[in-house]
């Protein structure tokens, strides 16, 4: 999987999940890609870092399109981390704010790489 692709798998899901926020991450990968494997950790980001990994000691985090070696998706202000901790709390109104957020990041990270 290219970074491109990774980026915009990301996009169609997490556009999928401001949608539909009632919906898990699994289900809606099993949605709208149904012939793949489902992707490490649910993230097509993760898929794409773990990937370039050169050995097992590297942080697939380090390569992520998105987020990089300083921050990542499950630091504090990370809207990952707001869409994770609002779907425990059941806060589907805030779980369409923050998956629209994720979906965000990643198309600015695809203009970035396509520009």
């Amino acid at each position: 999987m290219t970074k491109i692709e990774s980026l915009e798998k990301s996009i169609l899901l997490w556009d999928f999940l401001s949608e539909n926020p009632e919906l898990s991450k699994s289900i809606a990968i099993s949605s709208i890609f149904p012939d793949e494997e489902y992707p490490i950790n649910g993230c097509f980001l993760c898929e794409y870092g773990n990937n370039l990994k050169a050995n097992i000691l590297d942080s697939m985090c380090n390569f992520c399109p998105v987020w990089n070696k300083k921050d990542n998706c499950e630091d504090g202000d990370s809207p990952y981390l707001a869409w994770s901790n609002s779907r425990d709390d059941k806060d589907f109104e805030n779980v369409s704010i923050y998956a629209k957020e994720v979906a965000n990041l990643c198309r600015e990270a695809l203009k970035k790489e396509i520009s």
